[in-house]
């Protein structure tokens, strides 16, 4: 115990101690921001993934409702094909 505390009681070590202090501070710091940079993107990623479902859902109905008519004699448009393609993929 005593050889710790003759090195604490040193002037070089007192100021590498504060240094290493300030320094783990600093870092926490940084984390704690970068978290919650990070959880407000992954909010923001489930809305977009929410909006995107309920999109993919709504276009689901309405192909199957294109599917009905078809068989009533109703032409489907290629746009429509087009812009479903472009939205899956």
């Amino acid at each position: 115990m005593t050889t710790y505390n003759k090195f604490l009681n040193k002037p070089d070590n007192n100021q590498i101690i504060n240094s290493l202090q300030n320094e783990n501070k600093f870092l926490k710091d940084e984390l704690n921001e970068e978290t919650k940079k990070l959880k407000q993107v992954i909010d923001v990623l489930h809305e977009e993934i929410e909006f995107y479902k309920n999109n993919t859902d709504d276009l689901t109905k309405k192909i199957k409702d294109l599917k009905k008519h078809k068989g009533t004699n109703y032409s489907i448009h290629e746009k429509s094909f087009d812009y479903i393609f472009f939205i899956f993929f």
